[in-house]
């Protein structure tokens, strides 16, 4: 784990009113997970997510939602292109599920 809680982090910028952006080369991995991330975080915030499905509806989104969809549509792989190495360094609300990831490296 590289340490960085991307929980607070969104949190300072929101309260801040601030904007923030991710994105990778061919916008679909870890701008995926930093999407979906956000996206949970909103219906937990603002709709009453309880605590116990944050992680069920984060990975939800990632395995069965569109951006596994956009990843097949860049690279022909409906799985996000993480390797071990990047896997080990993203911080854990960054990780995808198990199984959806070993598409192409783009």
């Amino acid at each position: 784990s590289s340490g960085i809680n991307a929980e607070y982090g969104d949190e300072a910028v929101r309260l801040m009113g601030g904007a923030r952006v991710t994105s990778c080369k061919s916008a679909k991995d870890r701008t995926a997970m930093s999407v979906t991330y956000e996206s949970v975080s909103v219906l937990s915030r603002e709709h009453c997510l309880v605590a116990s499905g944050f992680s069920n509806a984060l990975s939800a989104l990632r395995s069965h939602g569109v951006r596994p969809l956009n990843c097949k549509k860049n690279t022909g792989s409906g799985k996000y292109a993480f390797n071990g190495f990047q896997l080990k360094i993203l911080p854990k609300e960054y990780r995808p599920p198990m199984g959806s990831y070993g598409g192409k490296i783009t």
